[in-house]
């Protein structure tokens, strides 16, 4: 199993962030980053969304999130499934901090049988866990871009 996290403070409350980025137009800018989103979200409360990832060469495995845990404007859990994994979870909160937000994402990945020892070799002793950590940085520094009323620049 890969486990990767970010965080970010924002500098506006829990409801405006969530409330900016849920918005399907932005939803694409900021999590982009982690993959190409080929069939979009609606808003957080309602459908999922379909993220293709370049991995190796031309090898681009899909995952199907789908929200399964929804606490307005506090967490938001997707749950997904896809090419060689046997469970995917993103982890998105918002925590009140001050007058602002600690927003904090995490990834959890869940290899099938036959994908374990090459998700191992390449995710965790090759260079795609850096790659995944630097995208995962990436899609939290456009969230508090975006949230913060900003322009963001770059994506996938």
């Amino acid at each position: 199993m890969t486990y990767i996290e970010a965080m970010a403070y924002i500098n506006t409350t829990p409801g405006k962030a969530w409330t900016t980025l849920e918005e399907p137009s932005k939803f694409q800018g900021w999590m982009s980053n982690l993959g190409k989103i080929i069939e979009p979200l609606q808003k957080f409360e309602g459908t999922g969304f379909v993220q293709e990832f370049k991995i190796v060469g031309n090898w681009k495995p899909s995952i199907d999130w789908k929200p399964t845990k929804i606490e307005h404007p506090h967490s938001l859990i997707f749950e997904g499934y896809g090419t060689a994994l046997s469970k995917a979870i993103i982890a998105v909160n918002f925590e009140q901090i001050h007058e602002g937000t600690q927003f904090k994402i995490s990834l959890s990945l869940k290899y099938k049988w036959f994908a374990k020892i090459f998700a191992w070799v390449l995710l965790e002793r090759l260079y795609l866990r850096r790659t995944m950590e630097t995208r995962l940085r990436k899609t939290v520094d456009a969230a508090k871009t975006l949230a913060e009323g900003r322009q963001v620049s770059g994506s996938y």
